[in-house]
């Protein structure tokens, strides 16, 4: 059964990697002037802290960098295709994300780190938030004001914000899960190989291997068998 799956996503693989090709050569990446700012579709791959392999971004695609970065934060395996916004509103923070997946109108927030698998689907509207944003305490949210307003009309308001404050826990999202419209995944979030969130869960805790989770918060409502009820005849109508 795994094997008739690696042949099957190996087939399609090679059809994407030979979209993504012609997508770059058609409209290749200008070269980056200032390192901050949205960096949409192809002009993203020009970007010093982006590597990607042969994907395709599609125009919805965008990483914003709120501060200068230069080391790679945003690394992008083979065969996918992404809509999804990644942003980065302080100098940490990394988005890994594997090869054949896809992401739709994503929103991923990374003050630590997400990291999602090989051929992970997400539908759209979803939030990755690996932080808090901001403190627990609220004299520290008074000072995130008082720093707001005084920066305000610098390009980015959050600039001199204090992040050792804020609480922030890496999430990963295993090969093969599929996570539905409108969920959010919280900080420090495991969601494990082949896994199902449904649309509109939020996940705050760890979700197994092979379950359904829906609900808020997420919880299990059914377990799944690897690959049953999956057969060489079902792939090939795909």
């Amino acid at each position: 059964m795994i094997d008739v799956l690696r042949r099957h996503l190996a087939r399609i693989g090679r059809k994407v990697r030979a979209s993504a090709k012609t997508a770059i050569e058609s409209s290749p990446a200008r070269p980056v002037v200032s390192k901050t700012g949205l960096f949409q579709g192809n002009v993203a791959r020009s970007h010093p802290a982006v590597k990607c392999g042969e994907s395709i971004l599609d125009k919805g695609f965008g990483v914003e960098f709120r501060t200068d970065r230069n080391e790679p934060c945003v690394e992008i395996g083979n065969e996918c295709i992404l809509k999804c916004k990644i942003i980065f509103e302080t100098d940490t923070g990394s988005v890994k994300i594997g090869d054949g997946c896809y992401i739709g109108g994503t929103r991923i927030i990374s003050a630590q780190s997400v990291e999602i698998g090989n051929w992970v689907t997400m539908a759209w509207g979803i939030m990755i938030y690996d932080h808090n944003s901001h403190s627990l305490d609220f004299r520290e949210r008074i000072n995130d004001q008082k720093r707001q307003l005084k920066d305000w009309g610098s390009g980015n308001f959050i600039r001199n914000k204090n992040w050792d404050v804020v609480d922030k826990k890496p999430i990963r999202i295993g090969d093969y899960a599929w996570i539905g419209f409108d969920a959010v995944i919280l900080k420090g979030v495991t969601i494990g190989e082949g896994a199902v969130v449904g649309a509109r869960s939020v996940v705050t805790r760890d979700v197994e291997p092979w379950t359904v989770v829906a609900g808020n918060p997420a919880q299990v409502v059914k377990r799944l068998t690897p690959g049953e009820p999956l057969t060489s005849g079902d792939l090939s109508e795909i």
